[in-house]
């Protein structure tokens, strides 16, 4: 009975973890406001997810300190401001993909292809 009770124990730790692994870490880096605008300017794509790519390059990331979301990065794109965002949106129906800049003017966002 110990024995099977270590098992289920070591089980839910091993189901956890894995939990972890599977939560996504695209959702995260996209500020609100930005998914709203991206989601009614581009309603036939979705943001991108960390599923969309593969496992060995996720790893190669986050171990050289990424976030493992290959398919949004930031920076200064138009040299106004600390953080832009570049965004590649994939298609819902169809099997391509789409980059966007944003850049944030106010409490607006400028998105450009």
């Amino acid at each position: 009975m110990k024995r099977f009770t270590s098992t289920i124990i070591c089980l839910g730790c091993c189901l956890g973890v894995s939990d972890a692994i599977a939560e996504d870490s695209c959702a995260p880096q996209v500020p609100t406001a930005l998914r709203a605008a991206l989601e009614q300017n581009y309603p036939d794509f979705r943001l991108p997810q960390q599923s969309d790519y593969d496992s060995f390059n996720i790893k190669y990331n986050i171990e050289h300190g990424g976030t493992g979301c290959l398919g949004i990065a930031t920076g200064s794109y138009y040299r106004h401001g600390p953080k832009d965002y570049a965004v590649n949106l994939t298609s819902k129906s169809k099997t391509h993909t789409m980059l966007v800049v944003a850049h944030q003017v106010s409490s607006n966002w400028r998105l450009q292809l």
